[in-house]
């Protein structure tokens, strides 16, 4: 059984967010907060699998950086309608499993809870596809990422060369992809070579971000 402790400030969802973990096989509900105060405090004296976040009340940092260091072992999601790209990376650099969308169904947040639980990763696409398409500004980690992609590196040695996890390394080469129109690592890596400053230029778009489960 996935122990699953969740929070949300809006009385509806927390009816709403029970009743569809109750009806299916495999979870078990550890609780249901509705003070941001009490997440890392409850996560740790509950020891749960899984922490699902509603965002809705605010970005709540602070309480996850205080659940990723007393309870480690805790998966967190993130459930929100919306979030800022620079947002959705910090998150994924603090530790979070999960960011899913409002809009999917009781049935899918199972499914990809289930998969979470088990050790995958999941960030969907949406939270990464605003950037404008007339021009690309790169902040500095994406072009740090992009001249090591150039070099021919793999995930794994970027990911251990920049200090962070496989799979924060794969959304922002994703993003890299999206911002930048191009289809694979190939066409990044040629991109860079032709535009060794990789600041302000208008490439021709034709591609974009998918988001995927990654093993974590």
């Amino acid at each position: 059984m996935t122990r699953t402790l969740v929070y949300t400030d809006e009385p509806m969802a927390a009816i709403g967010l029970a009743s569809v973990l109750a009806a299916e096989d495999g979870f078990l509900l550890a609780g249901v907060l509705d003070n941001p105060a009490e997440i890392a405090h409850v996560a740790e004296m509950r020891k749960p699998d899984l922490l699902l976040l509603d965002m809705a009340g605010g970005e709540l940092v602070a309480q996850i950086e205080g659940v990723r260091r007393r309870t480690p072992e805790c998966k967190v999601v993130c459930w929100t309608r919306s979030l800022p790209f620079e947002m959705a990376i910090r998150l994924v650099e603090m530790g979070v499993q999960g960011i899913l969308p409002k809009t999917v169904t009781g049935h899918l947040l199972c499914g990809f809870l289930r998969r979470i639980a088990a050790g995958e990763q999941y960030i969907d696409e949406r939270f990464f596809s605003s950037a404008p398409a007339h021009s690309v500004k790169l902040t500095g980690r994406e072009q740090q990422i992009l001249a090591l992609v150039s070099l021919g590196m793999k995930n794994k040695e970027m990911a251990s060369a920049l200090s962070i996890s496989e799979g924060t390394l794969k959304v922002y080469v994703s993003r890299l992809l999206q911002k930048t129109g191009l289809r694979d690592r190939h066409q990044l890596a040629l991109y860079r070579l032709k535009n060794p400053d990789s600041q302000e230029t208008t490439p021709e778009r034709n591609g974009r971000m998918a988001g995927q489960f990654s093993a974590h």
